[in-house]
């Protein structure tokens, strides 16, 4: 089954936007991720908007594998360990 990614979902008004840093973009090989969280869930989908890797970190500070992506641009999405929307971004995989 293919889950598709809605961008548009995000903080409302008010509501906390973590503090992220996704790096490096472009990536050809580990993706890192630098946040003030505790622990998180990334999710990384296609140009087609299908998940094709779903990864719990479990510290303030994480690293994924992207080298068996093919090179293309990807959307990655940041929720909180319960699916609570955190942040979204396009990377680039060379």
């Amino acid at each position: 089954r293919v889950k598709n990614i809605n961008l548009t979902d995000g903080p409302k008004s008010g509501e906390y936007y973590a503090e992220l840093v996704i790096f490096p973009n472009p990536c050809n090989d580990v993706l890192r991720i630098k946040g003030d969280y505790n622990a998180c869930q990334i999710e990384i989908f296609d140009s087609k908007g299908r998940l094709v890797l779903k990864k719990n970190i479990e510290s303030e500070f994480g690293e994924i594998d992207v080298s068996h992506l093919t090179s293309s641009v990807y959307f990655i999405r940041i929720n909180t360990i319960q699916g609570e929307f955190l942040r979204a971004e396009t990377i680039v995989i060379k």
